[in-house]
């Protein structure tokens, strides 16, 4: 007979001892935990509020679950799902805490399963302690604010409309590409990113050699043949994010070339007339937003690989 796993017998817990709570407090929804579904979700009608409450389990198959509660929206979801917006939802825990170990878990902490490998399970504790905290729960439908155990957090949607939008949006300006100064962005484009990047290699060069004097003119040796695997994978830290990092650099660099041509920027701005985004301003200002995330983190990723190339073979 097929052991039953400890994830099993959480769900068999809920089943026995939760729902029917739910089901008493008038929320809707299976009548049964079970299957390898991530979500279980129950609804009830609350005057003119609809209480939304899922048992969320733990996607990597670990025996932990959570309880997550949301009030819908006026209208419901569909115009915050087609339209983007966001929802504030409640998250029940067992204690507080980001990742998944403060949720309620029926697996004994890890230092617990190495030191003693035989320790017992504890899904019969953590449904009892998520039944125990029901009067919680019934009192945030009315505050909506965080109590010991809940906690509120933001559900984000982007917009199916928004993101046709954008495609759209991206369909358009391929579409406008009609002047021939357009073609001249793409050599300048990657030459520049060429440059940028030559330019920052040298720099994080310098650096790797202030830190290894011995390799001092031996620039030559950087990625030679023979390279063993430590000094691949730090020169290939050092080396690839600063071709990231040249790229909005690069772009930022090309658009403004092209805006000091007068006849190029009057050619393009005339391409952008109408087309949300795509005016030159609103394309450096998207672009410097970029390069102002990227760039530092590629350079600091870079940095430690100049600093961890201990050694060229």
């Amino acid at each position: 007979m097929k052991k039953q796993t400890t994830r099993a017998k959480l769900r068999e817990l809920l089943t026995e001892r939760y729902v029917p709570l739910l089901f008493a407090a008038g929320f809707s929804g299976p009548n049964k935990i079970s299957g390898n579904k991530l979500f279980h979700d129950f609804t009830r009608k609350v005057g003119e509020e609809t209480h939304h409450l899922s048992i969320m389990f733990e996607k990597w198959q670990r025996p932990r679950f959570v309880v997550d509660l949301a009030i819908e929206p006026p209208g419901g979801y569909e115009p915050i799902i087609v339209n983007g917006g966001e929802v504030i939802q409640g998250r029940v825990t067992s204690v507080p805490g980001p990742s998944t170990r403060s949720w309620f878990r029926a697996d004994p902490p890890w230092w617990k399963r190495m030191i003693f490998p035989h320790t017992p399970t504890r899904e019969n504790e953590a449904v009892e302690e998520c039944v125990h905290l029901w009067p919680e729960v019934e009192a945030w439908w009315a505050i909506r604010s965080d109590s010991e155990h809940i906690r509120l957090h933001t559900v984000r949607y982007p917009g199916t409309k928004n993101l046709k939008g954008y495609f759209e949006r991206a369909r358009q300006r391929a579409k406008r590409r009609r002047s021939p100064w357009n073609l001249v962005l793409i050599p300048l484009g990657l030459g520049s990113m060429a440059f940028i990047c030559y330019g920052l290699f040298q720099f994080m060069w310098r650096v790797h050699t202030w830190f290894h004097p011995n390799h001092v003119g031996r620039f030559r040796g950087f990625w030679a043949e023979g390279i063993g695997f430590p000094a691949f994978v730090s020169s290939f830290v050092l080396f690839i994010p600063l071709v990231f990092a040249a790229i909005p650099l690069g772009m930022i660099f090309t658009n403004a070339v092209a805006w000091c041509i007068p006849p190029a920027r009057r050619a393009f701005d005339r391409e952008a007339e109408g087309i949300k985004w795509a005016s030159s301003h609103e394309a450096m200002s998207g672009l410097i937003k970029i390069a102002f995330i990227l760039v530092p983190i590629c350079l600091l990723l870079s940095f430690i690989g100049a600093v961890t190339l201990r050694d060229l073979k």
